[in-house]
């Protein structure tokens, strides 16, 4: 199995606060892996400077070609007024740095094609990006980061406003990617979601607290007020 990422002693400072510190990290290649944490704890601040998104100390180890990599923010404004069709949003996913060509081509449009299809929402082709509902929204970026062909996509909170059904649905689809052989790295705090697919959990407190098999985390099966399912971790 190949090694994707390896960090050690990474620290992340915002001034003199110390976000993340000596953070010791391993990710294979295949793994669906879940940050979580409370509020402040770094979650996101870890797995952008395991991608490269933030300056760090310490060392990090990418086997991949950055451009394996899709990385997707935890939000993402939908203007209604934004004249883009998600077609054209999609498409602009098979643009490289390094290409020069003026206009894409049939393989370009092909993967985008498959990639909408992948993420069911070729039927939202003409549709302007800001009429979207939050959860096509969300489908229309990942089919975008699709265009890409990674090895491994990077998600902040891809659930974060969605309701129950859209979020079901989401994680399904990420599931999918995943048996596919694309490696999930993701934040998180929908417990329920992250028990059903994930592989691995890995919790932060300025610090890695637990990394294991999702089955061993203490705080799944925690009771707080008498229902282990209630229970999130917010991020």
């Amino acid at each position: 199995m190949m090694r994707l990422i390896e960090a050690s002693g990474l620290g992340v400072r915002y001034g003199s606060y110390a976000a993340i510190r000596g953070v010791d990290f391993a990710m294979n290649d295949g793994e669906y892996v879940c940050v979580v944490g409370d509020n402040g704890s770094g979650k996101t601040t870890l797995v952008k400077a395991l991608v490269g998104l933030l300056p760090y100390t310490g060392n990090v180890r990418l086997s991949i070609d950055a451009r394996e990599v899709a990385y997707l923010p935890q939000s993402h404004p939908a203007d209604p007024r934004f004249p883009a069709t998600v077609w054209e949003v999609v498409l602009t996913g098979t643009q490289r740095v390094e290409r020069r060509l003026p206009y894409y081509t049939r393989l370009d449009k092909r993967n985008a094609l498959e990639a909408m299809e992948r993420m069911g929402i070729d039927a939202l082709k003409s549709a302007r990006i800001g009429t979207l509902s939050g959860g096509q929204l969300r489908r229309a970026l990942l089919a975008r980061a699709l265009c890409r062909a990674p090895k491994l996509l990077v998600l902040d909170e891809p659930a974060a406003g969605l309701d129950p059904q859209s979020t079901s649905e989401l994680y399904q689809r990420l599931s999918s990617l995943n048996d596919s052989g694309i490696a999930i790295l993701m934040v998180s705090h929908d417990l329920h979601e992250v028990a059903r697919h994930a592989t691995r959990v890995v919790e932060v407190d300025r610090g890695i607290a637990f990394d294991g098999p999702i089955g061993q985390w203490p705080h799944l099966h925690e009771d707080d007020n008498g229902s282990a399912k209630e229970r999130s971790v917010d991020g």
